[in-house]
């Protein structure tokens, strides 16, 4: 069937194991996302263009183009989307309290 060949796993095996380090500690990388945004807070208010969203802009890597034909849209594509969806909902009701 096309578009089920056999891919190389080394680069998603090393995401899904920075992601579960970072799952395992979310104390600290709430810390690391504060102090981050302080420094782009004061990058921006020194007036030097800083972006105040973690997320890179535009589609995820991986997505396809919005005009990708409907026969190469997979699951994978589908769970991209939801998950970057996710984050970026998370980012508006982001709580600095």
């Amino acid at each position: 069937m096309p578009g089920d060949d056999q891919l190389d796993a080394a680069g998603i095996l090393r995401r899904i194991a920075a992601l579960a380090l970072a799952l395992d500690d979310l104390p600290a990388q709430a810390r690391r996302l504060a102090r981050w945004r302080l420094r782009r807070m004061a990058a921006r208010a020194a007036g030097k263009a800083r972006a105040l969203s973690p997320l890179r802009p535009g589609i995820p890597s991986g997505s396809l183009p919005r005009r990708a034909p409907k026969k190469v849209l997979r699951e994978e594509h589908h769970l991209l989307s939801e998950t970057h969806a996710l984050a970026r909902d998370a980012l508006v009701r982001f709580d600095t309290s």
